[in-house]
């Protein structure tokens, strides 16, 4: 609707590639939240889970699940007030030392994976949405670097291509997410906003809503009522439990064995979400 429209006007700092019908949503989603009537719109954050698993990259994941990667960073820092100052940092980062969406080269007889000769301009990661994400960590003053993984950012790629009102030709090389990582290294270790959301249990509308149409009912109504994506899809992960202090009950597994594969059942309450990492400390699922 509108503030999709007008998220078009205010986008451009943090428009990287292949973002531009997606980084202008963290302003519709934003006005839906301080309507203050109903959930926002977006994926479950399953999905960005179950797409992280399979080793998917951020260009492999759909618009709904980016779009929700900058919306988690909006509940954290700002509905939660943990930072309230974050984005117009960034933004104020991000005029200073802008993201180069696309670099001077330009050639014309690249072929897309249909074999199609699809002309379009190189672009770099390092220079593009990496450089967004250092400019995120600056502005939290924290290491977001596993956000960011679950996220599909420290995926490489080589000459892939991305349509996106042009025609761009993205590279990331392992060096460069190496780099960008070691960065990312030198604050202290960021919360986990992966797990954040505002479908997980019923949560207040804003009686102090600063936009008009305020609600008369205590909760929030479901922005889309699909199975998956309606208020109480998931046990854990409200954003309202993102505060000092909150402490979980513990939680329990169980494990199957079948063909080769060990299986293990994870449940449990007052968490705001589980991980799983391999013995190497490196994070291979979460719940």
């Amino acid at each position: 609707g509108p503030s999709h429209e007008m998220g078009h006007n205010h986008q451009a700092c943090l428009n990287i590639v292949g973002a531009t019908e997606v980084s202008n949503n963290l302003f519709s989603n934003v006005n839906v939240y301080l309507l203050g009537i109903s959930t926002t719109r977006g994926t479950a954050v399953h999905d960005t889970f179950n797409s992280f698993a399979r080793g998917a990259g951020w260009f492999d994941m759909s618009i709904w699940e980016q779009t929700r990667m900058y919306y988690q960073l909006y509940l954290y820092y700002h509905a939660q007030g943990h930072n309230p100052n974050f984005y117009p940092t960034l933004f104020k980062l991000l005029r200073q030392d802008p993201i180069r969406k696309r670099s001077g080269d330009y050639d014309a007889s690249l072929v897309d994976g249909d074999g199609n000769t699809v002309g379009g301009y190189k672009s770099y990661g390092k220079q593009d949405y990496l450089h967004m994400a250092m400019k995120m960590c600056d502005a939290a003053q924290q290491d977001l670097s596993e956000f960011f993984e679950v996220n599909g950012m420290f995926v490489p790629v080589d000459n892939r291509y991305v349509g996106d009102y042009g025609n761009y030709w993205v590279t990331t090389t392992q060096k460069d997410i190496d780099e960008v990582k070691a960065y990312m290294h030198r604050y202290p270790k960021g919360p986990n906003i992966c797990f954040i959301d505002d479908r997980v249990k019923q949560s207040p509308v804003l009686k102090d809503s600063p936009l008009e149409g305020r609600s008369s009912s205590e909760y929030r109504v479901d922005y889309e009522n699909t199975e998956d994506r309606r208020i109480g899809y998931a046990d854990v992960g409200q954003y309202s439990d993102f505060v000092d202090g909150y402490t979980t009950n513990g939680y329990y597994y169980t494990t199957t064995y079948s063909q080769g594969v060990t299986t293990y059942a994870i449940s449990g309450k007052g968490a705001v979400g589980f991980k799983v990492y391999d013995s190497e400390g490196n994070l291979v699922f979460l719940s």
